[in-house]
């Protein structure tokens, strides 16, 4: 059995692998034989083994980098999972060289991946944008962006889940970090830096050094969070996060930020809630800003 990383708060990300089955797999070094099924035929782009793949099946994915030119579509019940986890599979959107988010999905799963250098432009999602369905594993998200225009669905520099009719989607045992929603056409949209999610559930994530205008770190709508940290975020309005119609369930809100403005708007560091349960969660109060700014400096 082999392992991914360790990564903050005691949050331990494992991607085990005992024993591969897949039909499709994906290497650098392979011959880009469709239907890829063996390591030696194994396509050398995730989006092509994703193609000729079926419902209900999987793809492996070995160790490399994996440099995006336009954004993985995941629109079916498979599995996409990498052999040895986040230390050694990186899918990279390429931004600034180019502007793209890197994987969305309305079904399926995503196991065991570094997620990094995503950016929707006017859109929501910069790493991974789920709408309708999917589920994202063991994995971490990291310094991926996006630019919202104005609108009631937008928001996640890391994540967006966008699911109108369901909850079944889980974000599970992931590090979203370092993401930012700049701010586009309208300041009220750029949300989240780190999740926006509605409908969805998010468990045992760690979720850290997040930006946006408002809501640094997660803004949830009708969600389930449990067994998560979320710290370190910064936003001119609620660093923490913002919550409405959401349970929270033994949670840490610590050391998040927010700076306020020459309007006075906000300036709430840690959590607004609206219409939302906390049962078994601690709110932390953040450090002096100035001493939060020369720490992330």
């Amino acid at each position: 059995m082999k392992k991914g990383l360790v990564y903050g708060a005691g949050l331990l990300l494992l991607c085990a692998v005992a024993g591969w089955a897949d039909d499709h797999y994906v290497s650098p070094a392979g011959t880009n034989n469709s239907p890829y099924t063996n390591w030696a035929d194994a396509s050398t782009n995730i989006q092509a083994a994703v193609n000729v793949t079926l419902a209900g099946e999987p793809v492996g994915v070995t160790n490399g980098t994996y440099t995006l030119t336009n954004q993985i579509n995941i629109l079916t019940n498979i599995t996409l999972q990498s052999v040895n986890g986040t230390n050694f599979t990186f899918i990279n959107g390429n931004f600034p060289q180019t502007i793209n988010r890197c994987v969305y999905m309305t079904n399926g799963v995503l196991d065991g991946f570094t997620i990094s250098n995503g950016f929707a432009s006017g859109g929501s999602g910069g790493g991974i944008l789920i709408s309708n369905a999917g589920s994202v594993l063991n994995s971490v998200i990291y310094r991926n962006y996006c630019s919202n225009d104005a609108g009631t669905v937008s928001g996640g520099g890391g994540i967006f889940l966008y699911l109108p009719n369901t909850t079944a989607s889980i974000v599970s045992n992931c590090a979203i970090v370092s993401n930012i929603v700049y701010i586009g056409t309208n300041a009220g949209s750029s949300i989240g830096g780190g999740i926006r999610s509605r409908r969805g559930t998010i468990v045992a994530s760690y979720i850290a050094g997040n930006r946006a205008y408002n809501s640094g770190g997660i803004f949830l709508d009708y969600t389930l969070i449990t067994n998560c940290m979320v710290t370190d975020n910064l936003a001119t309005n609620r660093g923490g996060g913002s919550l409405s119609f959401v349970s929270m369930v033994n949670c840490v809100i610590s050391n998040n930020v927010a700076s306020g403005n020459a309007t006075g708007i906000g300036d709430i560091g840690g959590i607004w809630c609206y219409a939302s349960i906390m049962c078994d969660s601690i709110i932390i109060k953040a450090p002096p800003q100035n001493q939060w700014a020369m720490n992330r400096a």
